[in-house]
């Protein structure tokens, strides 16, 4: 009954951080949409478009608020700042998964 249970629980933690990946990747994927869309002239009256600024505008921005912006000449390096801090929550989901299914194994054992 015991081990029962903790498969159930190692499988839930497994669901859990495999979304939180997943959920990273597409924001990586729309964030890609996104630069590509300010680079060509497109309507940004398009409901998708607006959903996809809805959804990059407050953690971009609360980025380049804290960091300057990355300029040479006309071009603007500042969308690597995005990329650096999504790698950096890849790589704290994984440390935490890690962690906690260490911690699961102590506990449970």
């Amino acid at each position: 009954m015991l081990a029962e249970q903790s498969t159930v629980i190692f499988e839930l933690v497994e669901i859990i951080f495999r979304f939180l990946q997943f959920m990273v990747l597409v924001y990586n994927i729309v964030f890609f949409i996104w630069i590509l869309a300010s680079w060509l002239p497109v309507n940004r009256s398009i409901i998708i478009l607006q959903f996809v600024d809805n959804l990059i505008h407050p953690v971009y921005h609360g980025l380049l608020k804290i960091l300057p912006p990355i300029r040479f000449g006309i071009m603007d390096f500042s969308p690597f700042y995005m990329y650096i801090f999504l790698i950096a929550v890849e790589v704290i989901i994984k440390i935490a998964h890690t962690l906690v299914l260490r911690l699961l194994l102590m506990i449970i054992g």
